[in-house]
């Protein structure tokens, strides 16, 4: 289903950066191939889905989280990766569902619902792009999202 998106053309490394720069946090490290990354989609949206994976990391692990952009004419894809806990193989393809939790206690803990990687799904649709998710126990979480852009017809 295509939500009503609000297309315009930005950069996505300098979008990433702002966000970055709102967290004040000496954990998160940025790392693009390419200082422009031109892409035509929702930036309230990307903001909101590049915003909840980084807050999943920041909250269910320790450590430093590697955001690396990699950008050319054919292919945008952004990986956000923690070195947390890491998740069950089982678990992955259900992290994406409404309301999913891996961890009943977490829940309990953080008081949220697990609507973040559903919502960011959702987003990921819209722009007709992926998102995957690698997980190795002990070692940490990546979440991969290839974005393409979106011509704007006027």
């Amino acid at each position: 289903s295509k939500n009503i998106l609000n297309i315009d053309e930005f950069n996505l490394s300098l979008l990433i950066q702002e966000i970055i720069s709102e967290y004040d946090n000496h954990r998160i490290h940025f790392k693009l191939s390419n200082q422009t990354c031109l892409i035509k989609a929702d930036a309230l949206r990307i903001k909101l889905l590049i915003s909840n994976i980084l807050n999943n990391a920041l909250k269910y692990s320790e450590g430093t989280i590697n955001i690396n952009l990699d950008c050319d004419k054919n292919k945008i894809e952004c990986s956000i990766c923690d070195q947390g806990e890491g998740i069950k193989k089982a678990e992955i393809p259900k992290l994406t569902e409404a309301f999913y939790r891996p961890d009943k206690s977490r829940q309990r803990k953080t008081g949220s619902h697990g609507l973040g990687l559903y919502l960011c799904q959702k987003i990921v649709d819209a722009h007709g792009g992926s998102l995957k998710i690698t997980s190795e126990l002990r070692k940490g979480t990546c979440v991969i999202i290839n974005l393409k852009s979106i011509s704007i017809h006027s």
